[in-house]
């Protein structure tokens, strides 16, 4: 279940998601650079992005292609 209540969008997965999904469509990323730019790009802590990306994995959205990130492709 997705909280629509008490939850800044600044700070939901869903929207960090997006915007993490948009940077990687427009080019893969290492991940250490993903982590450095990330938050201080949507000014969320590093453990929101550290959530998100760790989300997105299981979704198989995003997986770690000789150490960048990559958005895996829709099927």
């Amino acid at each position: 279940m997705i909280p629509k209540l008490g939850c800044s969008p600044r700070i939901n997965i869903l929207t960090i998601g997006a915007k993490i999904l948009e940077q990687l469509k427009a080019d893969p990323i290492e991940i250490d650079e993903l982590l450095l730019i990330m938050p201080k790009t949507l000014g969320v802590s590093m453990d929101h992005i550290i959530l998100t990306t760790d989300w997105l994995f299981s979704l198989e959205s995003i997986n770690i292609d000789d150490g960048k990130v990559v958005m895996n492709e829709i099927n």
